[in-house]
């Protein structure tokens, strides 16, 4: 960013050691107000947006004369797209610079739901494909910007409060989806959705114009994500473990409603509001779950302590009957919300840790790849598992072994690490 780079009468650039590392960060306070807020609303509206979709999944259905069953092929390939934009995140970061290539990741998202919102059925397939592409870049470049604008000692506060516009933005689409396109139509509910990211865009275009000019470094060569992988070990454990962990996430987004209704003899109602304090517990302790980080300094460690309660509150679910108290189930989703949900803002900082600021771009987008192929190969293998066994229970308990060792592991590797 312009305010980045230095000049008269602007703001001094971050100071950096020959390995990277910030030993001072002098920075204009309203251009990192401006960071802080552009990143966390461009999470909210990035999920907002594409978690919509499936909520309308009926809607969308009838119109266009195709099963239900169609919002899992929306999903994987969604995740499809953004396990492309990860693997690119790095190349666009320098093409473009990190401030405008994280606005640039909402506009992709709007343009590929605009699309979705045309109802041409040979348009699905690129229109979900471009939206996931612009999600797979939200979380490299807004580490490329984070990187730069907070202290080494409160990045996991802040990476993990931008990473509870998740959970808002999908509950956002949760509430406001279904009544307004019941007003509406669901069309005029995407483009509605697509036209509020364009207008998000709006008020940070000139410092986007500024970050182009000053940031734009398409000679410079570096390192992309898989060589990065390569080059630092614990950047690999890192981003294999985080494979296990988002698969079981998802899969405790995806299924824990229908397995509190099978398994636990919940009504559809209860089972939905006992799912929602998994949601609340996620949202609530993502940034506590930082704030652990940086007072104890070790990010791996803390991310090791959430898999490992995660994969135990996986194994508790997988205990599930109808003869537990409606109470003990409230508190075992809300701690499998608090832990399995509530990861990736500790995961982003750690990756920032092990390498320099100016690869945090390249970094992100490469562990994503296992994380992004965890998200799509996670439902699946619980499916396998759940039509094999007869029950989602023997699922989540596999699943929760394979996520466990993963977190060991990361805190094996990762935690006592030093930068590679």
């Amino acid at each position: 960013m312009a305010g980045l780079s230095g000049g008269t009468g602007r703001p001094r650039p971050v100071a950096l050691t020959p390995a990277g590392e910030a030993e001072s960060l002098t920075l204009d306070p309203r251009l990192v107000r401006v960071v802080l807020w552009q990143t966390f609303l461009v999470q909210v509206l990035a999920a907002f947006a594409i978690f919509t979709a499936p909520v309308l999944a009926t809607e969308i259905a009838a119109d266009l004369g195709l099963e239900p069953v169609v919002a899992g092929l929306y999903t994987a390939t969604l995740f499809t797209g953004a396990i492309l934009g990860s693997a690119l995140a790095g190349a666009v970061t320098r093409q473009v610079g990190a401030f405008a290539g994280s606005l640039g990741s909402i506009l992709l998202i709007a343009a590929g739901i605009a699309l979705l919102a045309s109802a041409q059925f040979w348009l699905l397939p690129p229109a979900v494909l471009l939206a996931g592409f612009g999600y797979g870049l939200v979380n490299p470049t807004a580490s490329a910007l984070l990187v730069r604008v907070t202290r080494p000692e409160r990045r996991g506060w802040v990476f993990s409060v931008k990473q509870t516009g998740v959970p808002i933005g999908t509950a956002l689409g949760g509430f406001l989806a279904p009544p307004l396109a019941h007003a509406l139509g669901w069309q005029a509910t995407l483009l509605g959705i697509a036209a509020a990211g364009v207008l998000m865009v709006v008020p940070f275009a000139g410092e986007a114009l500024r970050s182009l000019k000053a940031e734009r470094s398409a000679g410079q060569r570096q390192a992309g994500g898989i060589q990065l992988l390569r080059r630092h070990r614990p950047l690999l454990v890192l981003a294999m473990g985080s494979f296990a962990l988002a698969a079981l996430q998802l899969c405790l987004s995806t299924f824990l409603t229908a397995h509190l209704v099978l398994s636990g003899g919940l009504s559809l109602v209860q089972a939905g509001q006992v799912f929602a304090c998994s949601q609340i517990g996620g949202a609530v302790a993502r940034p506590l779950w930082g704030r652990l980080a940086d007072w104890t300094g070790r990010a791996g460690w803390t991310l090791c302590l959430i898999g490992v309660l995660g994969s135990i509150m996986g194994l508790l679910t997988a205990l599930l009957t109808p003869g537990w108290p409606l109470f003990a189930m409230i508190l075992l989703s809300t701690g499998f919300g608090a832990t399995s949900l509530a990861w990736n803002g500790v995961f982003f900082a750690e990756i920032v840790r092990i390498v320099r600021p100016d690869e945090a771009a390249a970094a992100t987008g490469g562990a994503q790849l296992f994380t992004y192929s965890g998200i799509v190969t996670g439902p699946l293998l619980f499916a396998l598992v759940a039509s094999l066994a007869g029950g989602f229970g023997p699922a989540y308990a596999a699943l929760a072994a394979v996520a466990l060792p993963g977190a060991v592991a990361i805190g094996a590797m990762v935690g006592s690490g030093r930068r590679g």
